[in-house]
């Protein structure tokens, strides 16, 4: 009886573990598909700097020119006015001016050339504009219709259709920023395409106040003004 009793022990014992490993191994059988992705990313290099320098266009003292044309010398007085440094009957000034832009970029650049320019209290007798100061920029003169300057020892005449002190100040505006080299707001650049301390731009600014053939009546009020007339270049 023993031995039966066991053997059906162990005969419920078998069915058992196997009903368990069944269990188990439908528990664990699976299905499994698996895809891995990565992609990484840094800033691009920008790394450009631009340097341009007219702080020198405008002075506080002008010496007199020997070499033929008697210019004038004015002094600020002691940094009493606002704006230090001055315009008067006879001086004028000009230099080359170079800008220059450094870099190699891994990103497309546009280069180009934004300009202010601002002509204030330039009227004498009422609402009459009077502007006598003539601007040159590369060589091209720019002032209001029949105001003088010099071209060497010989006096010239502005012909310009500059009636006013405002279309004279854009026209000066449009010539400097068309020095970029390019007539629709900048020059562009490629990825990496330009090492850009290759581009230096170098261009000539100037302009003078005749004391030859211009009134020195309105030349003297324009002195007179409670509010002094300025310029503006930026």
């Amino acid at each position: 009886m023993k031995k039966n009793a066991m053997l059906k022990i162990a005969a419920i014992l078998m069915v058992a573990v196997l009903l368990t490993t069944c269990a188990i191994s439908s528990t664990f059988a699976k299905y499994a598909s698996t895809a891995t992705s990565t992609d990484t990313a840094r800033v691009a290099k920008w790394g450009v700097t631009a340097s341009l320098n007219i702080t020198d266009l405008f002075a506080g003292e002008y010496a007199s020119d020997t070499s033929g044309y008697t210019g004038a010398t004015v002094k600020t007085n002691n940094g009493s006015a606002t704006i230090n440094d001055l315009v008067a009957p006879g001086t004028k000034n000009s230099f080359n001016l170079s800008s220059m832009i450094d870099g190699q970029p891994e990103v497309a650049v546009e280069v180009a050339i934004t300009a202010t320019v601002t002509l204030s209290g330039w009227a004498v007798e009422g609402d009459a504009q009077y502007c006598p100061v003539v601007f040159f920029v590369n060589g091209k003169v720019f002032g209001m219709n029949g105001m003088k300057y010099h071209d060497g020892a010989e006096v010239k005449t502005v012909t310009s259709d500059y009636a006013n002190v405002a279309a004279l100040a854009t026209a000066i505006k449009n010539e400097i920023e068309g020095l970029d080299g390019s007539t629709t707001g900048g020059k562009q650049y490629a990825p990496n395409e330009k090492d850009f301390g290759e581009l230096v731009q170098n261009f000539n600014l100037g302009w003078e106040w005749a004391f030859e053939g211009v009134s020195d009546d309105k030349d003297s009020k324009l002195g007179s003004l409670s509010t002094a007339p300025s310029i503006l270049i930026t």
